[in-house]
């Protein structure tokens, strides 16, 4: 037993009788077992009970989910050569458990199932679940000792246990082009690697038995066999023999002396005034330590005049940028644009100097990435409107409702002036069938309750049957209840106040008028009689029944109890109503001429909300256009100027430049907008639709998590109010690539680490993060707490790869190592490993447990010191 590192292997197991020693007989297991069997007597009989176990010619398949994993993956494209493909069972006993021999003098029992890996060439499928191996693939897959083949690995722990067999292909040599590749304990030539597949080749995985039915070797390489499959998949080989490990040894820092960031820009005579001049230009990526150099003044004044060009003189000599010369006819000279006209009219009027206006239309390095920006746009214009087209899908739709709401309102307030209720009778009598479907709150303001249950019935003197349209056909003029009734009665006025009054419950008896002994419980007078049922042997049905024993002089002292109890002590007067409050509260739910409630309802659905709530949707949402992109297809140099100068496995620590971003968006905004207002998209004034640099995406359908990706905010906030033109406040004082710019006013100098290596296009799921140096670089902190996350990546080319980290980058050469960890594959075995020394022949031989221990490949890690990668900047 061996147990490399946490890890414990075994030779095999077996469980049940499989664990009673047997012979191999005929294929099958046999032996003896001895018995004794004891009466209640105490007698006692002894015997021997022949058995034999299942063997391989009992297998007639693999149950589903007996196979439980296999390596490589099925459908694998890229297998790597240096490993060993096996496969892995639920069982942790199956590979010998249908074994006909057991355990060998050695400790070592073979395995009933072998695992084979061929090409098509190198077998024949038979179409009845069996495949023909000729002589040269047994010989590969040499059967004589395949007991080192399977093994049981035990996990720390826990109970688990797996049975795993790998495969017998012996093993061979395969150049690697390279004299440096890890070769083991094996004797090989030197650019050389040890391994049992080959490079660039489709291979079939057929997990086959190996052993005949009467318990024989199935194959000896003398002759072609035919065996059943009882699993089978297929991989593919990558082309080169390098593995993860040697592609990571290969990183390094690039040499200090390499400089990046910088693209070299000439600017000829026509705008020096003499000789061209070429200025350096940092480009997107830039080195951690790499300002911007002296403006060129001379360029920069030529430029301004060409901004002012006016020949004709019709500006009258005046210096203002933002004077366009015609001609004779009037006609405007075309000229270069001032950036910043599409957020601001006039930008250059008061600018400061020194502030991101001034430095983009009068700095020629700067209008360089702007013009960059600008052709960006014009050449991402299908993807830009695309991408609007989609963000403001809704728009039509919410501008069709508020137009509809527009009309209703407006043909509502119409009718409501010309026909509309004036006086609150009139208001109360139209309106007041709508009081059963208006909420409104009473005395607990958290409770809504309707409001007809607040004005009318319970305690209140209104009552309810008033405002029901049989109540309006009983009351309607013109009928014969108006001519036979008072003059008035009927009206408005007079019957909204005659039902708003206090009126007797219950009928009082004529005899009973001033009696004193009746003003208490007489408005539950119907409550009281149903309480007391009969008095003195007196029934009582009813209130006038009630009146009568009330108003008796022989009232018995129950009858005044029950007076006081049901009387009106414990009830609270009728309240009369408002009227005139509620014919405002009813006018003011519908008047459409003041606040009303379809507006709300109807906004409630569109989001976001406007400042203009009534006026057409014109949405400025970001677009999900990343515009890097167009640099990394056409203008690569300018994302990261001094790629080319980068050799394979070089690593480089870089800083990312916001004042590139700034002046390459302006750029592409100014063209963007026009763009799509070409395409007739609603745009607001002062909108930025592309906001995005680099592809930051935060998978969300939430509008603000796309902004929190943004690498720029709106650059309408850059150039202020256009009365704004103190130089303490106005924005346009800040320089471009300020840190106000960006979302959340945060530092947006990020560090960038580039990779020039094939590692992360062959292994697309490695880790790369940063972990803080701990004891003068002697550790680095790997737990969760001490590393940093990448916040994005970015592949320039597939061999080209960018990591951005959210920290300065000026503290990579002091706090952290750069981590590049090879993503947990799973368990794999080095085939160089496996192999003893000094084994010519390539045939794997020795203990199982020892060679799955020896060949245990453990992932990969790489540190590499920031300082190192700080200096190749």
């Amino acid at each position: 037993m061996t147990t490399p590192g946490s890890y414990t292997f075994q030779a095999w197991r077996r469980r049940g009788g499989a664990t009673l020693d047997a012979t191999g007989v005929d294929g099958r297991a046999r032996g003896k077992v001895a018995l004794t069997a004891t009466a209640s007597t105490g007698e006692q009989a002894n015997d021997t009970v022949d058995f034999a176990l299942y063997g391989p010619a009992d297998v007639q398949g693999l149950l589903p989910g007996a196979v439980t994993a296999c390596y490589p993956r099925p459908g694998e494209p890229q297998a790597e050569i240096t490993f060993c493909p096996y496969v892995e069972f639920a069982e942790p006993d199956l590979p010998w458990r249908y074994s006909p021999d057991g355990a060998g003098a050695d400790g070592q029992m073979r395995p009933w199932p072998a695992l084979l890996a061929v090409t098509a060439n190198e077998f024949v499928p038979l179409g009845d679940g069996t495949v023909e191996l000729g002589v040269a693939v047994q010989q590969a897959h040499p059967l004589g000792k395949s007991a080192w083949s399977a093994h049981v690995q035990l996990y720390p722990g826990s109970d688990r246990q797996v049975g795993r067999v790998l495969c017998l292909r012996r093993l061979e040599q395969h150049p690697t082009g390279s004299a440096q590749h890890p070769t083991g304990s094996a004797q090989l030539p030197t650019g050389s690697v040890l391994a049992c597949l080959s490079p660039d080749t489709t291979y079939h995985a057929l997990l086959v038995p190996a052993f005949a039915a009467d318990g024989t070797a199935r194959w000896d390489g003398t002759r072609s066999v035919r065996v059943p499959v009882l699993y089978h998949w297929v991989f593919r080989t990558v082309a080169g023999e390098t593995d993860f490990h040697a592609l990571a040894e290969q990183l390094h820092a690039a040499p200090g002396h390499q400089q990046f960031g910088r693209v070299p820009v000439r600017i000829g005579p026509e705008l020096t005034g003499g000789t061209a001049v070429t200025v350096q230009v940092r480009g997107a990526l830039t080195g951690i330590a790499d300002p911007d150099g002296p403006r060129p003044d001379q360029a920069a004044a030529r430029l301004a005049a060409l901004l002012r060009f006016d020949p004709d003189h019709t500006c009258g000599g005046s210096t203002d940028p933002n004077c366009r010369g015609k001609d004779a006819a009037g006609r405007p000279y075309l000229r270069p644009p001032v950036y910043g006209e599409a957020w601001r009219a006039r930008p250059l009027d008061g600018a400061p100097a020194g502030g991101w206006v001034r430095e983009i239309d009068e700095d020629p390095r700067h209008r360089a990435v702007a013009g960059l920006g600008l052709s960006a746009a014009a050449a991402l214009q299908d993807e830009i409107t695309s991408a609007a087209a989609e963000r403001a899908g809704a728009t039509a739709a919410a501008n069709q409702r508020i137009s509809a709401l527009v009309a209703g309102l407006a043909a509502a307030r119409s009718l409501w002036q010309v026909r509309g209720p004036a006086s609150p009778p009139d208001q109360l009598r139209t309106l007041g069938l709508a009081l059963g479907r208006i909420a409104a709150t009473g005395d607990d303001p958290a409770r809504e309750e309707r409001l007809l249950d607040l004005v009318a019935g319970g305690n209140r003197t209104l009552p309810r049957a008033l405002f029901t349209s049989a109540a309006r056909r009983v009351l309607r003029p013109g009928a014969a209840r108006y001519r036979h009734s008072a003059p008035g009665a009927l009206d408005d006025a007079g019957l909204f106040a005659a039902a708003n009054s206090e009126r007797p419950a219950v009928h009082r008896p004529a005899e009973a008028h001033g009696d004193q002994r009746l003003t208490k419980g007489v408005a539950h007078a119907d409550l009281l009689a149903r309480a007391l049922r009969n008095v003195g042997g007196r029934p009582v049905r009813n209130s006038d029944e009630l009146m009568a024993v009330l108003g008796g002089s022989d009232r018995s002292p129950a009858v005044t109890a029950a007076t006081e109890r049901f009387g009106t002590p414990d009830r609270r007067p009728p309240r009369p109503v408002d009227l005139g409050k509620l014919a405002a509260v009813l006018t003011r739910a519908f008047d459409p001429t003041t606040d009303p409630v379809a507006v709300p309802r109807v906004l409630a659905t569109i989001d976001p909300p406007d400042p203009q709530p009534l006026a057409p949707r014109e949405p400025c949402l970001p677009l999900d256009v990343a515009v890097w992109s167009w640099l990394r297809d056409t203008g690569r140099e300018w994302l990261l100027p001094g790629a080319h100068t980068l050799a394979d496995g070089d690593v480089v620590g870089l800083a990312a430049n916001p004042v590139f971003v700034d002046a390459f968006l302006t750029g592409a905004n100014t063209q963007a907008l026009g763009e799509l207002r070409w395409h007739n998209l609603r745009l607001p004034t002062g909108c930025t639709p592309l906001r995005r640099f680099w592809d930051r995406y935060a998978p969300s359908t939430d509008p603000n998590a796309l902004r929190q990706t943004t690498d720029i905010t709106g650059i309408d906030s850059w150039t202020g109010p256009p009365g704004n033109t103190d130089p303490a406040t106005d924005p346009r004082r800040l320089p471009l690539g300020d840190d106000s710019h960006g979302p959340g006013g945060t530092a947006r100098r990020r560090l960038v680490v580039a990779f020039r290596t094939d590692l992360f296009r062959r292994y697309p799921g490695t880790l790369v993060y940063l972990a803080r140096q701990q004891n003068n670089w002697q550790q680095a902190d790997l737990t969760s707490g001490g590393r940093k996350e990448p916040e994005f990546a970015a592949r320039i080319t597939p061999g080209l790869v960018l990591f951005a980290f959210d920290i300065d980058p000026p503290s990579l050469a002091t706090t952290y190592f750069v981590v590049v960890e090879q993503a947990p594959p799973g368990f794999r075995f080095r085939s160089s490993n496996m192999l003893p020394p000094h084994t010519p022949d390539g045939i794997v031989a020795g203990p199982s447990q020892s060679v799955a221990a020896a060949g245990l490949d453990p992932p990969v890690r790489v540190l590499l010191n920031g300082r190192d990668l700080a200096g190749g900047a």
